[in-house]
């Protein structure tokens, strides 16, 4: 009977692997580089791309803060073994650029981030809403469940997060109340009046993360989008903690509806080359909630360009712990530069200083890369920070950024930690228990053919 079994089962992987020799084989197409604008100057903030091969999703992912991707998580463009087809990419939902799918390829292209482009729009579960961003509006946070997008009613009978606002289950609770609290996403809670079936009523935003960089000089907007979900009409009041921010408050968000907030940033020639941390507060009848947002000034003309990467793995650190971000330096003038000033620092969202290092570098060829070591102080608290450098050579200044956390993973994270952690010991288990069993049943073998030769 064993006998069979195990005949049976060396048939099937055997018919299994003709079937994937047989089959075609996937193949893969890996890019990296920058988002730029297209005058060329990186773009400073996160942003969604999507690559389309001969018309179809073939590969999604996002940039990093500092215009990078497929660095620290490749970007892969999946096709099929002998295909020979146009991929073409999508910045926030805005056309950018087609090329050539190349099996195996590893290919540097910089993808232009140009907002007058046609749009194309990612909705896997046609509930309306994307995954794009961008010029294709809301994001939906599950585009594999039509029931979970932006402005959803909150259902009690799940465990997710239906409305896509950060948090599950908010407003349910065994009894009900007259008055309730929401908490935004930095943590701060406000009071909101009485509570529907549907949980407590409140505001979404498609942005929890604002970074831009200007020049001395330069005006920029800057916008987000206000969706009503369950607050009701009311004015919608902005502040800001940033004095480079220019607000006027005459926005109104309706019942139902949503409201892109357009804000100026305004970069006077006097302002100091820095890196400008802060909120943006949004308040809507009483329920709060803030945009982090940071805003780099830059001279109006520089010799050079940084591109500062933080790994994946420094997203999230302890105070004591150490960090590795990586530079690399391009000189973007022939001029000899024998040494430049090259100053790092990390400071909180309120401005405040936890460490600043500066040193002088020679910079004898035209690109120059290297990674630092920086030790987060004991003392510092939990909460977002910003790492940037600035290049200081002939009063004429560069800077880079990016952002981290200190303090531990959120919940969600540890969570799916602990999943993977949980499956991989149930399937050292169920190894460990075939292999038991399997010698088992070998000496019980033994152990009879030595009964029979005894006989």
């Amino acid at each position: 009977m064993n006998k069979k079994i195990l005949i049976f089962g060396f048939g099937m992987i055997l018919i299994s692997l003709a079937y994937f020799v047989s089959a075609q084989v996937p193949t893969f197409h890996q890019f990296y580089g920058n988002v730029v604008y297209p005058n060329g100057s990186i773009v400073t903030q996160a942003t969604t791309i999507s690559a389309y091969l001969d018309g179809v999703l073939a590969g999604s992912g996002s940039s990093e803060a500092s215009g990078a991707y497929g660095y620290n998580l490749p970007f892969f463009v999946e096709g099929e073994s002998g295909v020979s087809g146009i991929i073409s990419f999508y910045v926030n939902g805005y056309f950018s650029v087609n090329q050539t799918f190349i099996e195996e390829g590893l290919t540097n292209l910089n993808l232009v981030y140009n907002t007058t482009s046609s749009v194309v729009c990612t909705d896997g579960d046609s509930d309306g809403y994307n995954v794009t961003g961008g010029g294709c509006g809301i994001v939906d946070c599950n585009d594999g469940n039509p029931n979970v997008h932006p402005g959803a009613t909150e259902s009690c009978s799940t465990s997710y997060d239906d409305n896509c606002d950060g948090t599950a289950n908010e407003g349910c609770s065994s009894s009900s109340t007259s008055s309730t609290s929401s908490t935004s996403s930095s943590g701060s809670t406000s009071s909101s009046g009485s509570t529907s079936s549907g949980g407590v009523p409140t505001f979404n935003l498609d942005k929890t993360e604002i970074s831009e960089t200007l020049v001395q000089g330069e005006t920029r907007q800057i916008e987000f989008t206000v969706s009503d979900a369950g607050v009701g009409a009311g004015a919608i009041q902005v502040s800001s903690n940033i004095n480079l921010i220019k607000i006027n408050n005459n926005f109104t968000l309706q019942t139902g509806g949503s409201t892109t907030v357009t804000l100026d940033v305004v970069a006077e020639w006097s302002t100091v080359p820095d890196l400008y941390t802060g909120y943006i507060d949004i308040t809507v009848k009483g329920v709060k909630k803030q945009i982090l947002t940071s805003i780099g000034v830059l001279t109006n003309t520089s010799l050079f360009d940084i591109l500062m990467t933080l790994p994946e793995q420094y997203n999230y650190v302890m105070p004591g712990n150490k960090i590795y971000p990586e530079f690399l330096l391009t000189k973007v003038t022939p001029q000899p530069i024998p040494e430049v000033l090259i100053k790092y620092i990390i400071k909180g969202d309120d401005n405040n200083i936890i460490l600043s290092k500066e040193e002088t570098l020679l910079v004898d060829a035209t690109t120059k890369d290297f990674i630092k070591e920086f030790e987060i102080p004991e003392n510092t608290k939990y909460g977002d920070y910003f790492l940037y450098s600035q290049i200081n050579y002939d009063d004429k200044v560069a800077m880079a950024s990016t952002k981290f956390h200190v303090g531990p993973r959120d919940i969600n994270t540890l969570r799916w930690f602990i999943i993977i952690g949980v499956l991989a010991l149930v399937i050292l288990a169920i190894v460990f228990i075939i292999v038991t069993h399997y010698h088992n049943m070998k000496l019980k073998r033994s152990f009879g053919e030595e009964a029979v030769k005894k006989e």
